[in-house]
């Protein structure tokens, strides 16, 4: 306005004012402030142009070591001159301190984050940049190893970060329900060692219920705006704790951060209770995924061991009714040498079998196998002879001669026994039960095939493998399918099994294929 009556005056009067002319500087000054404010109360004026914190931070950080320089340089010129003969002397051991003041400074983490709180009191609305202080920590957090003393660390390390701390202490929940101190760095209490904290004590029944963040310079000052919260007393000691942060998720306390005072001295308000309240919900969320998956690991440890358990109880029943069926007729058959003979090599096998199982154990897996080449058929035959007498018989019939296959004759002589017996169980005494050898491409398949009362596509499919589920009864633990098929998984081989209702079975242990000819060692059995 003021420049329009300016021009608009020189074209009327041909010629422009010199007093109007130099007053123009004032009026601008003056109006400026105006211009600003006026900008500031209408959004349209504002433009979409954000500098950030950390820009902030530095240009002033800059600026001020500038100011600084030119400070010393002018001081230290002055010192030269007024200094005499000793002003060189002086002039250099001026600046030197001088740098090293400044060095300190710029050093300083205290001096830091002193600086950043004056600019974000004089400079911002919010004391935080919220997106920068997220995308920090959610990149510590995903950065974290994904076991969960590495959780641990990266949320500590976060957290402390984030308000500018070195004191942090963090408190998970164990599986008793009880808060442990898990971690701690820059804190002290008294005693040194602390006991775990009760699910009901009031200080995580006060998070759990109410998730606000506790100011402990709040508490102290005005202690009834916590109502029903108590301390304990080795946190009512600590004068270096400053805040409380409860770790929620899904409103469930998954544990608590001890926070130190800032770097700065400053006081935490408002701001920093909202802010730390969504940080501890983050940070509760990859606590309890990694809390999850530390049980998972520890769960699947305990199903290793219940499954070699399952593995060895199985393989001992079978070996007991071996030795019992021994038992059983060594009173009426003492006097046959063919009798003894073959009580011998059953016990013999039986011995044999239980070392196995022993290795087994002291390497903490139910299924171990040495694969070497085995000859089938006579296999076989050693197997049928030591199974039980009873109806109907299996039958081996004529395969290829010299038919060898790459297996662990003793989990082969297992899985052959369970098939067989479970042939001979779903059989009527009036059925019967073929056992038969053949090759099929590069493998040597064994068919074991019964006219049995045969399984539906359904109970294959769901429940044949699953273990422990029988239909035996109690005389079965349903653990033998799924232990032979795992065995010849582990020699490289396969169980395939068709089965129709009312027709029977058929059950194929495919293995791959040796050659006899070529072969160093052969085992027959």
């Amino acid at each position: 306005a003021y420049d329009f009556f300016l021009y608009a005056e020189a074209v009327l009067l041909r010629g422009v004012d010199v007093r109007l002319w130099a007053a123009r500087g004032v009026v601008a000054a003056l109006v400026t402030p105006l211009v600003a404010l006026a900008a500031r109360r209408n959004p349209d004026w504002q433009a979409p142009v954000y500098v950030s914190r950390d820009v902030v931070f530095h240009s002033t950080t800059l600026l001020a070591a500038g100011l600084y320089l030119v400070a010393m340089g002018l001081a230290g010129y002055w010192v030269r001159e007024a200094g005499g003969t000793w002003g060189e002397l002086l002039q250099t051991g001026f600046w030197f301190a001088g740098l090293v003041v400044m060095t300190l400074a710029v050093t300083s983490g205290e001096l830091r984050s002193r600086a950043r709180v004056l600019l974000a009191k004089h400079f911002y609305s919010n004391k935080y940049d919220y997106r920068e202080e997220w995308l920090r920590l959610t990149h510590g957090l995903a950065g974290a190893p994904g076991e969960l003393e590495g959780v641990i660390d990266g949320v500590v390390e976060g957290v402390s970060r984030l308000i500018e701390t070195q004191g942090v202490a963090l408190w998970l929940a164990d599986d008793t329900g009880q808060y442990v101190e898990r971690r701690r760095r820059g804190l002290e209490f008294d005693p040194p060692e602390l006991q775990p904290l009760a699910a009901d004590h009031p200080l995580p029944r006060f998070l759990r219920d109410t998730g606000w963040v506790v100011i402990l310079d709040e508490w102290r000052d005005a202690p009834a705006r916590y109502e029903g919260l108590a301390l304990p007393g080795w946190l009512l000691g600590a004068a270096n704790v400053s805040l409380v942060v409860p770790l929620l998720a899904r409103e469930h306390l998954v544990g608590f951060l001890l926070l130190g005072q800032s770097l700065g001295a400053r006081r935490f308000d408002w701001e920093d209770s909202d802010l730390l309240k969504a940080v501890g919900r983050q940070a509760a969320g990859h606590l309890a995924l990694a809390l999850t998956t530390d049980a998972l690991s520890r769960s699947r440890q305990f199903e290793a061991y219940h499954r070699l358990s399952a593995f060895l109880v199985h393989d001992l029943k079978n070996v007991v009714a071996q030795l019992q069926l021994i038992g059983r007729n060594a009173e009426r058959h003492a006097g046959n040498p063919e009798f003894v003979q073959d009580a011998f090599e059953t016990v013999g096998h039986a011995v044999d079998r239980m070392n196995r199982m022993l290795a087994n154990l002291k390497a903490g897996s139910g299924v171990s196998t040495a694969a070497r080449t085995v000859e089938i058929a006579p296999l076989i035959e050693r197997v049928l002879a030591r199974l039980p007498v009873r109806e109907p018989q299996p039958r081996l019939t004529q395969g290829p001669e010299g038919l060898a296959a790459l297996a662990d004759p003793q989990a082969l002589s297992s899985v052959l026994e369970h098939i067989v017996q479970n042939a001979q169980d779903a059989t009527p005494a009036t059925g019967e039960v073929l056992v038969s050898v053949q090759t099929r491409g590069e493998e040597a398949v064994v068919s074991v095939r019964d006219s049995g009362c045969g399984m539906d596509a359904a109970f294959i499919a769901e429940r044949l493998f699953r273990p422990f589920d029988t239909t035996k009864g109690n005389a079965g633990m349903g653990i033998g399918a799924f232990e032979s098929r795992e065995l010849l998984q582990a020699m490289g081989g396969r169980l395939e099994v068709e089965s129709t209702p009312g027709a029977g079975s058929l059950f194929r242990i495919c293995l791959p294929l040796a050659s006899v000819a070529t072969s160093e060692e052969v085992v027959a059995g």
